[in-house]
């Protein structure tokens, strides 16, 4: 509660370094007769409705073709898929960057050696761009969320619409596709509020290409000028936390509808496979895809990361190969010291986030204190909060009260356990 409090007194304050200089709405009247204000929501929108888009198609039919055909490879699917969410996502786009730059991009230069300098190329830094990394990016997800009700839908409405006549398409759309349509919604819901407070993709593809977002803007009211403008900052979060919220209703009415779309079924129920034919081939092709997808940014960065100066991967280029890089790495100090304070946050958060919330859930669940359901939903209020946004939060809640933390890494500690409680609550209680 004290990050939304502050985030919300300041919105309304005009700040000179921590001094208070006026209360009113000249934050928000800034911000909503900026110029470039239509603009951002337009960025903002098309960004996060494109991408969640892009992965729903992808993870959704990903998800059909391994758990409802035949297709050779199924299980690279779920190998590649756990592997995409262990690997940082920072690592991933900066693996996309080398594989689509404009100009030293790996498929760009292949593309230009094959049909000459006026080949047409993919400019990663664009909106489009930004669109498709953070689509692929999402295609795991969505796959391992969509898995579950295709794999457990009740196959005995698939096979009476293919004794009415109906063919393998006509049944996924109109039965299929309907029986998942809560499912779909919720995951194009998360994925749209997710994509709407992303920070990666838009700071490192987006701030080149001068495509802002409401992200950015807020990072970039925090990092311009001296002191930092809190209070428009701070105005932005506020309208930010509002689109997600929206997002979020409408994803809990998604799901409160599910139970209307379930199937009964007796012990002898057995999901049943859809024999493509020669089709699986082509869908074993589509398989392998996802792999591709994940591991093609890993391998260009692990080689960008073996040579003294990044060049294109070729036979010359093999006898450069060294391990210099590695050693500089290990030899810095701010390195040693970045992966120290990075394993205390992980190990001190994420401890601290279960313990916490096993003992809310044990509340919830196995006592009768009065208002307990409290717990549960001051756990869920931190889903409002983008993670650009619980930043600035956080930094004033910290700057104001007492608490010495501030410059040390307990004030990250926390705010990964501010940011993790919602999901550490989803896990615990049953």
């Amino acid at each position: 509660i004290p990050p939304l409090i502050f985030v919300v007194q300041t919105s309304f304050l005009t700040l000179r370094g921590s001094a208070t200089q006026a209360v009113g709405l000249q934050n928000y009247v800034s911000v909503l007769s900026a110029p470039d204000m239509s603009a951002l929501i337009a960025n903002t929108l098309t960004f996060a409705l494109g991408s969640s888009v892009l992965g729903l198609v992808f993870g959704t039919s990903l998800a059909w073709i391994v758990e409802r055909t035949n297709t050779p490879f199924r299980r690279a699917t779920y190998l590649a898929a756990f592997i995409s969410i262990a690997v940082p996502g920072i690592i991933k786009v900066v693996g996309w960057i080398l594989l689509l730059g404009p100009r030293n991009g790996l498929f760009n230069v292949w593309l230009r050696e094959i049909f000459g300098p006026g080949a047409p190329s993919f400019n990663i830094f664009s909106l489009h761009g930004m669109i498709l990394v953070e689509g692929i990016l999402w295609t795991p997800v969505v796959f391992l969320l969509m898995a579950v009700p295709f794999r457990s839908m009740d196959p005995a409405l698939e096979e009476a619409s293919s004794i009415a006549g109906a063919g393998i398409w006509r049944t996924f759309y109109h039965v299929t596709f309907k029986l998942a349509t809560p499912s779909v919604l919720s995951v194009l819901l998360l994925t749209f509020v997710r994509s709407v407070e992303a920070f990666e993709i838009p700071a490192l593809i987006g701030i080149p290409s001068r495509v802002m977002v409401f992200t950015t803007e807020i990072y970039f009211k925090i990092r311009r000028g001296f002191p930092p403008n809190y209070g428009e900052a701070s105005a932005y979060s506020v309208i930010l936390m509002l689109l997600v919220s929206i997002g979020i209703l409408l994803y809990w009415k998604a799901t409160r509808a599910a139970q209307q779309f379930h199937t009964i079924t007796g012990r002898g129920f057995r999901p049943k496979q859809i024999d493509l034919g020669r089709w699986r081939f082509l869908t074993g092709a589509l398989i392998l895809f996802l792999p591709l997808l994940i591991l093609l940014p890993i391998v260009v960065l692990l080689w960008a990361s073996v040579v003294p100066v990044y060049t294109q991967p070729s036979l010359q280029s093999l006898r450069s190969l060294t391990l210099q890089n590695y050693l500089g790495a290990f030899d810095n100090t701010n390195v040693q010291n970045a992966v120290g304070n990075t394993l205390i946050i992980a190990l001190v958060g994420a401890t601290l986030t279960m313990l916490i919330t096993a003992v809310a859930a044990w509340l919830i669940v196995r006592t009768r204190i009065s208002y307990r359901w409290l717990l549960d939903m001051l756990a869920s209020l931190t889903l409002v909060f983008p993670g650009v946004v619980l930043g600035v939060a956080i930094l004033r809640t910290y700057l104001t009260l007492p608490i010495p933390i501030y410059g040390t890494i307990w004030i990250l500690v926390l705010a990964y356990l501010t940011r993790f409680v919602s999901y550490g609550m989803r896990y615990a209680l049953p």
